[in-house]
């Protein structure tokens, strides 16, 4: 087998990449060690086996009390191995970077996610910009809401090693009834959820801001049909987030395919400014 040069390799004990600073193995390290074992899933498993020994018997003497905890610990060095070894033989990063919508790539990338940010996705579909935002969390975590029972599902499949160490939080049901009060957010996003727009959002816009911690930000990411209904929502959604107590700013993009890409971002605004 070829060797495959490993930057994102683990600084011990801590077990921290030394490249990014995450818990290890890194996206990156997973990535490059699902190409590497391709063709032995085996020996990945192996692999990965003995570096969950050597992690946690040294995390174990760096804090015996209470010590790593064994779900998450299974979920950071195995879990995530098995469904991508399905693929084995035929998978690459580029493959799997191609499967996510681009629309997600931007809304996340505007999010600008600090390793330990408190985050609340608003209609999170199938989790894949819940997986995007836990690959750059450390100590941090996103609660994900979604009314669809299928998508829940799917989420958590997709999510099971975020969700089992903690990064990652997926619920059914609809924002009014999530029952997310005394919970503070640090960004809350959502990504072509048209009930801001539809109909007033006077009961959810007054929830978020009770939500969202002084600093915070709202985000609502959109990829229109057609550049008319890009100029209409520059129109409507800052004024109705204005009404409603936010600061807002409008940020337009486009995809490869050149639709386009927009983002309303709201941040409270002080209530003797409002």
């Amino acid at each position: 087998m070829p060797s495959v040069v490993r930057p994102h390799l683990p600084q011990r004990p801590i077990w921290l990449c030394r490249a990014c600073v995450r818990p290890w193995p890194c996206p990156v390290a997973r990535s490059t060690l699902t190409v590497e074992y391709s063709a032995d899933p085996v020996g990945l498993h192996v692999y990965l086996a003995t570096m969950l020994q050597d992690a946690v018997d040294d995390l174990y003497r760096l804090n015996p009390q209470p010590g790593p905890d064994p779900a998450a610990m299974y979920a950071r060095f195995l879990a995530w191995a098995r469904p991508r070894l399905r693929l084995a033989g035929s998978y690459s990063p580029l493959m799997a970077g191609s499967a996510v919508p681009e629309r997600l790539r931007w809304a996340v990338d505007l999010l600008k996610v600090a390793p330990g940010d408190q985050l609340l996705e608003i209609g999170c579909g199938n989790g894949v910009a819940v997986s995007l935002v836990c690959d750059r969390l450390v100590d941090g975590r996103i609660t994900a809401i979604d009314r669809s029972p299928a998508a829940i599902q799917q989420a958590e499949r997709r999510n099971l090693d975020h969700i089992a160490a903690g990064r990652a939080v997926v619920r059914l049901g609809a924002l009014e009834e999530s029952e997310l009060d005394g919970q503070r957010f640090d960004k809350i996003f959502a990504v072509n959820v048209n009930l801001f727009w539809t109909r007033s959002p006077a009961t959810e816009l007054t929830l978020l801001r009770r939500l969202l911690r002084p600093t915070g930000g709202l985000y609502l990411c959109y990829e229109p049909p057609a550049a008319t209904r890009v100029a209409e929502l520059v129109k409507r959604l800052p004024a109705t987030l204005a009404e409603h107590g936010f600061a807002a700013t409008a940020v337009t993009s486009a995809t490869t395919r050149t639709a386009s890409l927009l983002c309303v971002a709201g941040h409270l605004t002080p209530p003797d400014q409002r």
